[in-house]
């Protein structure tokens, strides 16, 4: 990365300051880059975070300040800045407790100030290089996110819009699909077919099931899916895609909007193409996937939805 991104906010100028030269003494020593923004009017930074979409990679704060304290902060910027590290320099030890709880990256006093303070924007800085690149980047005019790859679930394909659903929510870019599978560059995330990418990793983290089995089971759900919600009707074009872990069992649900009610026969869906010897297979595969993994699937449809849920058995991966 270029620079680390800090603000640095303390009512008291003096403080600012000392701090400002900290980090830059110790960062320099380092040979980190860094762009320092200060504050001494909390909601001043708040405002350029919420309202103007100023991005950070750190935050210097102070926890009693006139106005909104430092407590408030990090629980007021977190939709914004959900992977922003926040280091807390105060004189006030009571609130240690509570800064641990709302996921503080580090808690400095300032009775010990210099040693600690460099050493926390130290730790701090080297964490942000390393994940630097491991991250997806949206620039628009009025800001900037960066969403680490390992959160990210999955990428669906809205319009003319990718939405990237990751552990902080859904983040549209106005890119293809494909664009964004190109930007990402990274082996855990599959194209599959269409309409999505998914991150391999959090599915085969957790489980022995053979990739190979996920990709066939996904791709043959998402294709049928989104073939079938280009023929429905406005209020029912949708696709929705939930993958959960319930103790050593994998669910996979797809859910979308039809226009032509799917066609039965002998209690089977059956294809509506014509050549039905080239067509038809994909439920089969998926059947012949989940019976590898002694899974299920079964189908339903009402009101103009149908549903696919495949459950898959696993031994959870052992972890060190």
């Amino acid at each position: 990365m270029d620079v680390i991104k800090i603000a640095i906010c303390d009512d008291e100028e003096t403080a600012v300051a000392l701090h400002e030269k900290i980090v830059k003494t110790c960062l320099q020593a380092q040979g980190i880059g860094c762009e320092i923004t200060t504050y001494t009017q909390s909601r001043n930074l708040l405002c350029d975070i919420t309202d103007d979409g100023f991005f950070y990679d750190l935050i210097l704060l102070d926890i009693e300040m006139p106005g909104i304290s430092g407590m408030e902060i990090p629980r007021k910027i977190q939709g914004f800045l959900p992977n922003i590290r926040i280091i807390f320099v105060t004189s006030h030890t009571e609130y240690a407790i509570d800064a641990f709880e709302l996921s503080i990256f580090r808690y400095v006093p300032k009775n010990n100030l210099e040693a600690k303070l460099t050493a926390a924007v130290t730790d701090a800085a080297k964490l942000i290089e390393l994940e630097a690149g491991q991250e997806y980047t949206i620039r628009t005019a009025s800001r900037m996110e960066k969403i680490p790859y390992k959160d990210i679930f999955y990428i669906r394909r809205e319009g003319k819009n990718a939405s990237i659903v990751s552990s902080a929510g859904a983040s549209k870019v106005r890119k293809s699909l494909r664009q964004v599978f190109e930007e990402l560059n990274a082996p855990e995330f599959i194209f599959i077919d269409r309409g999505y990418i998914v991150n391999i990793v959090h599915i085969m983290k957790i489980s022995d099931i053979r990739s190979v089995d996920l990709t066939t089971i996904l791709g043959n759900l998402l294709d049928n899916a989104l073939e079938a919600a280009e023929t429905a009707p406005d209020e029912l074009r949708f696709l929705d895609l939930t993958i959960r872990r319930i103790n050593a069992m994998l669910i996979i649900k797809v859910e979308n909007g039809y226009g032509n009610a799917p066609v039965e026969n002998g209690g089977e869906l059956e294809t509506t193409k014509k050549d039905k010897s080239a067509h038809g297979w994909g439920l089969k595969s998926v059947q012949t996937a989940a019976d590898r993994c002694d899974g299920t699937i079964t189908t339903d449809h009402k009101d103009g939805v149908f549903r696919s849920v495949v459950t898959l058995s696993f031994q959870p991966v052992k972890t060190e």
